[in-house]
């Protein structure tokens, strides 16, 4: 989990990587077709699947979007509750 003094919500880099690798698989892309359809570097899509590596806001909606997950689901407050 990430977290900041300034920023009191944390993102699930685990669920984060779990779920856009099993997203896309679900979708029958390959990392090449979500980078095309996004304009985020297959490097950088790979990197979100194995590591949970903390994205870009701007590539986490662009994701989300294309591979239809929930953003709200990956970010909680820092006292352990949801974000609905």
């Amino acid at each position: 989990m990430i977290r900041t003094s300034s920023f009191p919500m944390q993102f699930d880099r685990q669920k984060w990587a779990r779920d856009v690798k099993a997203a896309r698989l679900d979708a029958g892309v390959t990392l090449d077709d979500v980078a095309a359809m996004t304009g985020v570097a297959r490097t950088t899509l790979g990197n979100y699947e194995t590591s949970g590596d903390f994205p870009l806001m701007s590539n986490f909606v662009l994701v989300c979007n294309v591979l239809d997950l929930q953003p709200q689901r990956y970010f909680s407050l820092a006292d352990g509750t949801g974000i609905r």
